[in-house]
C-alpha cells in the first residue's frame, strides 16, 4: 500500500519530553549536523539551562550526494570526495565553537547507497565526530521534535511534511504526540532523476511530473485524510523558498489562519500561481528568483508540484511554513536525554 515504512500509533508512540526538560541544567553549546541528499547542514546552538536553545551559527555544504546514489544506488568517486571534502570543513568550524556535543545524522542518500556506510565511516574520520545513519522513521521522529519546538503544536491535529532531496517524511500528531508516521522515497533530487524533460517543460512533461508525485503520495495521503486532521505544516527548506518566492505573509495576531509559534503561511492559490511561473521560466532564471544555484533551482518545480498535491489530496487550502526541522529535533531530543540523564542522578 506505501512506498516505504510506515507506523500507526499501536506501532510506536512518540512524546513531546516536556516534562523531562523542567529540569535545569548547566548552559552550554551544541552542534547538529544533517547529512542530506542534496546539502550537508550545520546549525550550532547556545542550551540555555536545559530548556531551550538559540541557534548561533548555520552553515551549509552543497554535496549533491542523491545525483549519483538514486541513479545508480551507488555515491559516485567524485561525489564521495566531494563529501569528505565537505565534512572536513564542518568538523572544522565545530571545533572552532568548542561544543559539549555534536549530533550528526545521514538520511535518505546514505542509508540507501551501497558505499553509504563506508562513506559515513571516512567522513566521521574527517571531520572527528561520529555520525549516524538513521531509518525514515526516526528522521520523521526528529523532524516532529523540532516542528514542534518551532511551532506550538499542542491541542490541535497537524499533518507535517518534510521533503529533502531523497524521501519525505510524513507525521500526524495529535496533542504533541505521533498517531502516525511514514517516509516515502520521494524527494526532490531523486523526482528530478527520474523525471526528463524539456526546458522549459512541455505539458506532457508535466503530466509526467504529476503522475509520478501521485503515485508515490496517493495511498498516503489517503491515509491522512481519513485520520482527520486540523492543519497542515511544511518543515522543509523547498516550502521555505517557495514561500519566499510566493512572497507570502508571515503569520500575525489577526490573521484568521491556525496562529502556532514562528513561521509563514503558503496557500495553496499562492503555490499554484509559483508552478505555473517556474514551469514556463528557463533554469537560470528560476535560480536567479530563488537567489540560489541553478542545480538548486533544478529541483525547486518538482518540490512545487509534490507539495502542491499534498494540499490538493489533504483538501486544504495553504500550510504553516514551519523555520525548524531535523537539526533542531536533535536539539530537542539531547535536552531530553541530558535532562533525564540530571533528574536520574539526583533520583
Amino acid at each position: 500500500m506505501f512506498c516505504d515504512d510506515v507506523r500507526d500509533l499501536d506501532q510506536s508512540r512518540f512524546e513531546r519530553p516536556t516534562r523531562s526538560l523542567r529540569r535545569p541544567t548547566m548552559s552550554t553549546k551544541l552542534a547538529a549536523i544533517d547529512l542530506g541528499a542534496g546539502s550537508f547542514h550545520l546549525a550550532i546552538a547556545e542550551v540555555e539551562a536545559g530548556r531551550k536553545f538559540s541557534v548561533v551559527a548555520r552553515h551549509k555544504e552543497r554535496v549533491q550526494l542523491g545525483e549519483s546514489a538514486f541513479a545508480s544506488n551507488h555515491i559516485a568517486p567524485e561525489a564521495f570526495d566531494r563529501g569528505i571534502a565537505a565534512m572536513r570543513r564542518l568538523g572544522d568550524l565545530v571545533r572552532q565553537h568548542a561544543p559539549e556535543a555534536v549530533r550528526a545524522v545521514a538520511t535518505s542518500a546514505l542509508r540507501e547507497a551501497e558505499n553509504g556506510r563506508e562513506f559515513v565511516r571516512c567522513a566521521s574520520a574527517a571531520a572527528g565526530f561520529p555520525i549516524r545513519i538513521i531509518d525514515g522513521l526516526e528522521e520523521a521522529r526528529l523532524v516532529h521534535l523540532g516542528t514542534g519546538y518551532g511551532l506550538d503544536l499542542d491541542r490541535r491535529r497537524v499533518a507535517i511534511f518534510d521533503m529533502g532531496g531523497g524521501s519525505t517524511e510524513v507525521i500526524v500528531a495529535n496533542n504533541g504526540e505521533c498517531e502516525f508516521t511514514a517516509s516515502l522515497r520521494l524527494g526532490t533530487l531523486r523526482l528530478r532523476s527520474q523525471w526528463n524533460c524539456t526546458e522549459p517543460p512541455t505539458s506532457n512533461d508535466l503530466a509526467r511530473l504529476d503522475n509520478l508525485a501521485a503515485e508515490c503520495l496517493k495511498p498516503t495521503l489517503a491515509h491522512v485524510r481519513r485520520l482527520g486532521i486540523d492543519f497542515a505544516v511544511l518543515s522543509c527548506g523547498t516550502a521555505r523558498t517557495l514561500s519566499q518566492i510566493a512572497s507570502a505573509d508571515p503569520i500575525s495576531i489577526d490573521d484568521p489562519r491556525p496562529q502556532h509559534g514562528r513561521g509563514s503561511y503558503l496557500s495553496l492559490s499562492a503555490l499554484r500561481r509559483v508552478e505555473r511561473m517556474l514551469s514556463t521560466i528557463r533554469p537560470e532564471d528560476r535560480a536567479e528568483l530563488a537567489g540560489t544555484d541553478a542545480k538548486r533551482a533544478d529541483t525547486l518545480l518538482p518540490g512545487a508540484v509534490v507539495l502542491r498535491m499534498i494540499l490538493e489530496r489533504l483538501g486544504v487550502d495553504g500550510a504553516l511554513v514551519a523555520s525548524t526541522g531535523l537539526r533542531e529535533g536533535l536539539m530537542v531530543d539531547y535536552m531530553a536525554e541530558r535532562a533525564d540523564g540530571a533528574w536520574a542522578l539526583q533520583a
